[in-house]
């Protein structure tokens, strides 16, 4: 037993350990969006069926000698795909099917050691239950089950040393090798501890036949009814989870911290059920659980005016709440131990139904996070209605739960069929969702907005006619309109005297900066999401109008710089500005110290490095200036207000060039006066703390909610 103990705990903590490994390796590959993690996810739920499916083939249809040898074979076959890291050829080319492509690099990197991984726990748990030899019925029944518990205890550590201890103190290359070289250990293990299993050609154990406090009964048959419910009660937590990492992601960041968070919620509710049943109770469960409903309709209602610590809290708690309901009573229904692979395969068939909905199937169904609301009435359905079927609850307690479910439930559905229904809305011009995010068009007053996740990310005066002036983040005196000012003067100062601009941008919006584009100058914008060239081109004006002037490039902005410098093509841009959020959420990967190499490489000499970093959550300005003081360039803070008739808009920019072009009188004149923390961090490709930058606080802003609310009102 404990030598099986071992191999449960080592192949767990290294399934799981591989997942943030390999995601964050890939992050910057497809844009740093959320969409990575969660198809990482449905990958890594797709390959763990394919090895239930495997155990369950073995246990089916093999003896157990024949499956020790068959694994063997497959153990030492899956060595040479080691190390995992991923090779630089499988970075994309083609940014039109991101889940495809995510997959592919998946599959061809470390696709095989994670199918080993994912038949460990129930083929080992098999082999146990053969070879347990004097355990008592009690053991017999339950021992399968703690190995189980144990796996989730080893997955759960991994995860959570990974964002506090591996990826803070190991570098991407060195935690890929570390890992390897545990691989080949567990290898080792796993066939040296699955060897004891060679004498046995039934899986009959020797307790069923020669111990008397073996159980001896027939085994009960399966019917198709509780299968399903195996198959929902595993579905819907997974769905649960995918979308509660989307919602988190797409309004903070896409990081290892804000992936692993969820998931261990997820893993602690199994761990909780599985391993102490008695811990779920009804009583104190499904009460949570209407509370954990009230919980995930207010974030998904209010999720543009709410902070990010309350957001986080809430999701968090509404996460595990539906969690410990679904897997507590999934635990409730587990069969006899000889019908284990059989469930394990339709626990983890939900799993992966979940995932393949969540990435593949929304986004191509719904115009929203519609997945999430429907999540919480799927937890609540289930999670009401079995124990209610049962006899653990009495009559009038019934009652009570199924009124208040029924109003909750309502809130629920309002929510889910508000998020459906958003293109009915009579400001609302387009409503929209791909895998890079969610998106739409709203007519506000005069003019016409294009909003990305639930942020403003670009307008244009359109009424009574379209107008090419620059407004809002892009105005007169926004630190996009010095810099090009500034590059101007310069570029008139030189003898002979140089015409034209020539600007970069990652992160095309509608185009606003073309606002500022004149006769000679060259614009080259980079964007990964292919919806927004199109949604530039066909609501706004900017991109028709100087198309001449203008290149868009389909792809995420470093890649393609990347791929530029090993071309030997050097733009030589007096200006690149970094404009690439999604709704709130920060491009991390745009960010690092590495990442300014490759900028550096498209700069003129006295070229302009231009961050927006307006953000309602994190302060991104201690990062740039470490980075920029640490690099022997400065940096400048600039702060711009604009109002008009309907709003007033504060943007954040910080500028980084050489100190010859920092002490231009432009620049000086609007520099903001900002200290540098003496820890201000310092983010690299292996490792971005965003604790130090990070406002956790918790409030709703009322105040931005009402004003909304009275736009929109004028606007019907």
């Amino acid at each position: 037993m404990h030598r099986y103990s071992i191999v449960v705990f080592l192949g767990a903590f290294l399934l799981f350990q591989v997942q943030p490994l390999i995601a964050k390796v890939i992050l910057p590959w497809f844009g740093g969006t959320a969409a990575v993690w969660n198809t990482c996810m449905m990958f890594f739920q797709i390959v763990l069926l394919l090895g239930y499916l495997y155990s369950h083939g073995l246990r089916m249809f093999t003896t157990p000698r024949n499956s020790w040898i068959v694994h063997s074979v497959v153990l030492l076959l899956a060595l040479f795909a080691l190390p995992v890291l991923p090779s630089e050829s499988l970075k994309p080319d083609s940014y039109e099917s991101l889940s495809g492509e995510i997959v592919k690099v998946l599959a061809l990197s470390v696709g095989i050691p994670f199918f080993i991984l994912a038949t460990t726990g129930p083929l080992i748990q098999a082999w146990q239950s053969v070879s347990h030899g004097n355990e008592t019925k009690a053991e017999v029944s339950d021992s399968p089950y703690r190995l189980y518990a144990l796996s989730n205890i080893g997955s759960l550590l991994a995860l959570i040393s990974y964002p506090f201890l591996v990826e803070p103190n190991l570098r991407l290359q060195n935690q890929s090798w570390i890992w390897s070289g545990l691989f080949t250990l567990f290898v080792v293990m796993c066939i040296f501890g699955g060897a004891q299993v060679r004498g046995f050609s039934s899986w009959q154990a020797p307790a069923a036949k020669d111990n008397p406090r073996a159980d001896a009964s027939p085994v009960p048959s399966i019917s198709v009814g509780r299968m399903l419910l195996w198959l929902l009660l595993a579905m819907i937590p997974s769905v649960m989870l995918l979308a509660t990492t989307n919602l988190m992601c797409q309004e903070i960041a896409s990081v290892p911290f804000l992936w692993i968070l969820p998931l261990a919620l997820y893993l602690i509710s199994f761990i909780i059920c599985f391993e102490k049943p008695g811990w779920y109770h009804r009583g104190l469960f499904v009460p949570l659980l209407l509370f954990g409903v009230i919980a995930g309709v207010a974030v998904a209602m209010l999720n543009a005016y709410a902070s990010a610590g309350l957001q986080v809290l809430l999701l968090s708690f509404s996460l595990f709440a539906c969690g410990m309901t679904c897997h507590g009573e999934l635990e409730r229904m587990k069969p006899h131990v000889s019908s284990l692979t059989l469930f394990y395969l339709f626990v983890s068939l939900g799993g992966s139904l979940g995932g393949i909905f969540v990435v593949l199937i929304a986004p191509r169904i719904f115009n929203g996070f519609a997945e999430f609301q429907l999540a919480l009435m799927g937890a609540l359905l289930l999670g009401i209605a079995v124990p209610c079927f049962s006899k653990s609850i009495s009559g009038g307690r019934k009652i009570g739960i199924g009124f208040a479910s029924l109003i909750i439930g309502g809130l629920a559905l309002s929510s889910f069929l508000g998020t459906l229904n958003r293109s009915g809305i009579d400001r609302v011009l387009l409503d929209g969702r791909n895998e890079y995010g969610i998106f739409s068009v709203e007519k506000d007053g005069d003019r016409r907005v294009f909003i990305s996740g639930t942020i403003d990310h670009g307008s244009q005066i359109v009424m009574p006619q379209p107008s090419l002036e620059p407004h809002s983040y892009y105005s007169d005196g926004s630190g996009f309109s010095i810099c090009v000012k500034t590059q101007r003067d310069l570029a008139s100062d030189e003898s002979p005297k140089r015409s034209g601009l020539k600007i970069g941008v990652l992160g095309l919006g509608i185009g606003s900066m073309l606002s500022w584009a004149e006769a000679d100058d060259e614009f080259v914008f980079y964007e990964i999401n292919p919806r927004v060239e199109s949604i530039a081109r066909e609501w706004f004006t900017f991109l028709p109008t100087y198309e001449s002037q203008c290149e868009v490039v389909i792809g995420d902005g470093r890649i393609r710089l990347e791929k530029e410098t090993s071309r030997g093509i050097d733009r030589q841009f007096d200006l690149l500005a970094i404009d690439a959020f999604s709704s709130d959420s920060i491009p991390v990967h745009l960010l690092t110290d590495e990442c300014f190499d490759v900028y550096e490489k498209h700069l003129r000499h006295d070229g302009i490095l231009l961050f927006h970093v307006s953000n309602r959550f994190i302060d991104l300005k201690p990062v740039l200036f470490a980075t920029a003081a640490d690099r022997g360039l400065a940096a400048t803070y600039v702060r711009h207000v604009n109002s008009d008739a309907t709003s007033t808009r504060v943007s954040h920019w910080v500028l980084v060039t050489n100190e010859k072009v920092a002490n231009h009188q432009r620049i000086r004149s609007a520099a903001e006066p900002y200290d540098l923390p003496v820890d201000a961090p310092r983010w690299s490709d292996d490792f971005a703390s965003l604790a130090p930058v990070i406002n956790w606080s918790f409030y709703v802003s009322w105040d931005r909610m009402i004003q909304k609310a009275e736009q929109n009102a004028n606007n019907k």
